[in-house]
């Protein structure tokens, strides 16, 4: 019997883009019955991500606004995260590196993580479930946030989202080397600290990865887009001191663009809920 995974990828289809800006609607031919996140993830497939078997698995919003199963993508803007929660702040994010790029977005979500314990299954459905418009949700938790969470009508900024086994910036590279990485400040200053290395030659051979294997497209940006944000009184952005190879690819989004004072922990410990 089809498998599936398969049914899924056949039923999706590859599908095309109209550019970053545009109506991004036409993508699949007729999807037929649409399946549910689980369906499309099954615990033997994220058990892949886990054992590395399977290195990412991609979904985008399909012409109903469902999350669908996809073919891999090149030539992205790539905005990681743990998403605990997706809040406004990575919505814009995704809106202005699109915009600013030229590109489609995806944001990822590695199952491991250097820092923290891995995702398990229901941990990792939950948080895609984020990425899905309202109507495709059963429980309504985004309402009572001045600047938190986003609300029920905010529509999702990128083009989908894509599950990982790429704990490291080196490990997303090797899965997505054309493609530029937005992260916040805090994210670049730690792909900076030697701790996430063996040693400092390993650092640097990374670091002059950032700089080569891209595309023709690719090599008109930088490879990361960098956001700040207030911490109390300080704008982050302004206090951020990296390794001049790795600083030689950071394109630095200015505060009169973009300024953030949402934070995924500080979300955490208030009593709002989330997914």
């Amino acid at each position: 019997m089809e498998s599936l995974d398969a049914m899924v990828m056949c039923r999706v289809g590859l599908g095309y883009f109209s550019g970053a800006q545009g109506n991004v609607a036409k993508f699949f031919p007729a999807v037929g019955r649409m399946f549910s996140i689980k369906q499309q993830l099954s615990p033997k497939t994220f058990d892949g991500l886990i054992s590395g078997s399977v290195d990412k698995v991609c979904f985008v919003q399909s012409p109903e606004g469902s999350l669908v199963r996809h073919l891999p993508l090149e030539d992205i803007v790539l905005l990681p995260g743990s998403f605990n929660p997706l809040h406004v702040g990575h919505q814009e994010m995704a809106r202005v590196a699109g915009r600013r790029l030229g590109r489609q977005v995806l944001f990822e979500i590695s199952v491991g993580n250097v820092e923290k314990p891995s995702l398990n299954y229901d941990q990792a459905i939950r948080r895609l479930k984020q990425f899905q418009p309202a109507r495709y949700r059963k429980t309504s938790r985004y309402r009572k946030t001045s600047e938190g969470l986003f609300s029920d009508s905010t529509p999702i900024t990128a083009l989908g989202v894509v599950l990982t086994s790429a704990p490291t910036f080196g490990d997303k590279l090797n899965l997505f080397p054309s493609s530029v990485f937005a992260v916040g400040a805090d994210t670049i200053v730690r792909i900076n600290e030697l701790r996430f290395y063996k040693d400092a030659t390993q650092r640097a051979e990374v670091f002059q990865r950032f700089a080569m294997g891209k595309t023709t497209q690719a090599a008109q940006n930088k490879r990361f887009l960098v956001f700040g944000r207030w911490r109390g009184e300080e704008f982050e952005l302004d206090q951020v001191k990296l390794d001049s190879v790795l600083r030689s690819q950071c394109e630095f989004v200015p505060q009169s663009v973009f300024e953030n004072r949402v934070s995924s922990t500080d979300l955490r410990q208030s009593k709002e809920q989330w997914p």
